[in-house]
């Protein structure tokens, strides 16, 4: 089905430290109808190898063979990436769903069949006629999956497609594609970070400094190579630190001191024609506290901290902010390649830093030491553009943006989407050390085990309404989903 050998790509602009090669001899088969699983921490060249297999770029070196579509515009190769935003072209859901099926020449009368189809399967009926940008991220992927399904092809390339998912919508997903599986061959190509999805593939293949590091099949997977490797609940424990506490001690001087950086009072968000977004809701973050936001897709959880983080006027209600500075409170965004905007990583994480009036120099200065604080090397690091970082690379970078801008409050939006074990841990460690210098944090995050490990208060949303705040230690009873 899929026959690469020798696979070879270079990097095209090495700075000290990196490898000079991406990807090195990589060779691979697979099956009609496997399903493969490629793991590997961020930077191993999941992405670049997926992007190979599908003719998205050219080896250096090497080779590949894959199925092209058929003459009635089936079989060859689809795929979904990490940000359903770089795929989506059509001004609508229906539209777009229609776009893949027009560019392979596939009738009419059988696109709107199919087109139809797919809003049926993919529960997105209520939503045909909705401008794309209006959806929310989970919405977006299913979105994403269901273009790529309605061109039944022989192949499905995945890209981390569920990071930015909820457990529900997750599990839709990947029954969506178990359904097509079981009723023709479907060979499936999966880039992840999670051991449940590893788990769920015929075999698991593990990249490492852009060569195969081993394979094993799904469900022999090593209990240590999950702990090493994979996402999984106990990633988020924390066995060497003593625990959070869950409730506030009133003579804590930490607690006595804090202070409010930003409240919303009463906050609503209307667009159209989605409705209300937010409504009536009521927050506040305070200095040495984490505050957890957890819902479903479409909840309202990044409309909120765009509102907290002065990036969205509300429609209706009241925003405060520590002596009236907006600037006190920085946003981490679910997609932070899309923040960044400077020739290379050094200078746009240094932008924050010459804001708060640093020389040029201690802006650096600065800028070095909040890459290595995120875990990564700075020489290595900062001299590339940020377009050629991996999803996680990139998502470390944005947080070392924020720490070096110094704000008062940081509002991390689904923090850990695309984080390798180590960039969980190094994320862990950043936010210890923001609540140690009296920082407020807030935590948007699908990831309930990831939120009952860091935060002290927790907030549900479900459908723009705050239904639920509290001790985080309360939260399984207000939100059960994993």
């Amino acid at each position: 089905m899929i026959r690469a050998r020798g696979l070879r790509l270079d990097n095209p602009r090495p700075t000290p430290g990196a490898r000079e090669r991406l990807l090195d001899g990589i060779d691979l088969d697979i099956r009609e109808g496997e399903y493969i699983a490629l793991v590997g921490p961020n930077g191993a060249g999941k992405t670049l190898l997926l992007q190979l297999l599908g003719g998205l770029r050219s080896p250096d070196a090497g080779e590949v063979a894959a199925p092209a579509p058929l003459a009635d515009g089936s079989g060859g190769l689809a795929s979904v990436f990490q940000s359903p935003d770089d795929q989506i072209v059509g001004s609508t859901v229906e539209r777009d769903l229609a776009f893949g099926l027009e560019n392979r020449a596939v009738p009419s009368a059988e696109i709107r069949r199919r087109v139809e189809e797919a809003l049926d399967w993919s529960g997105l009926r209520t939503l045909a006629r909705r401008p794309p940008h209006l959806l929310s991220e989970g919405e977006k992927q299913r979105l994403a999956l269901a273009s790529a399904l309605v061109l039944r092809p022989a192949v499905l390339l995945l890209d981390e497609p569920t990071a930015r998912l909820d457990a529900i919508a997750r599990e839709r997903f990947f029954a969506e594609i178990e359904r097509v599986r079981s009723e023709r061959p479907l060979t499936v190509v999966h880039v992840t970070h999670r051991a449940d999805e590893a788990e769920r593939a015929d075999r698991v293949v593990a990249l490492a400094a852009g060569r195969v590091e081993r394979e094993a099949a799904g469900a022999e997977i090593d209990r240590s190579f999950v702990q090493e490797r994979l996402i999984s609940p106990t990633t988020f424990w924390r066995m060497d630190t003593e625990p959070l506490p869950l409730t506030e001690d009133p003579e804590d001087p930490s607690v006595r001191e804090r202070m409010t950086i930003v409240r919303a009072e009463a906050v609503s968000v209307r667009a159209e024609p989605a409705g209300e977004i937010l409504r009536s809701v009521d927050l506040e973050l305070r200095t040495g506290e984490t505050v957890g936001l957890v819902g479903m897709s479409g909840a309202g959880k990044t409309t909120l901290l765009s509102v907290l983080a002065g990036l969205l006027e509300p429609t209706s209600g009241r925003v405060t902010w520590h002596r009236n500075d907006r600037s006190s409170v920085g946003l981490v965004f679910q997609e932070p390649e899309r923040a960044f905007f400077e020739a290379t990583v050094l200078e746009d994480v240094a932008f924050g830093a010459r804001n708060r009036g640093l020389s040029p120099d201690e802006a650096h200065d600065v800028a070095r030491e909040a890459l290595a604080r995120v875990g990564l090397d700075p020489q290595a690091i900062g001299p590339r553009l940020p377009e050629s970082l991996s999803g996680g690379e990139a998502r470390r970078a944005a947080i070392a943006g924020i720490l070096a801008f110094a704000p008062r409050a940081v509002a991390f939006d689904e923090p850990t989407t695309g984080l390798d074990v180590e960039g969980v841990h190094r994320l862990q460690d950043v936010l210890g050390r923001l609540r140690a210098d009296g920082v407020a944090l807030a935590l948007a995050s699908h990831e309930r085990d990831f939120v009952e490990a860091e935060c002290e208060r927790a907030a549900v949303l479900a459908d723009g309404t705050l239904r639920w705040s509290g001790d985080v230690d309360d939260l399984a009873d207000h939100f059960p989903v994993r």
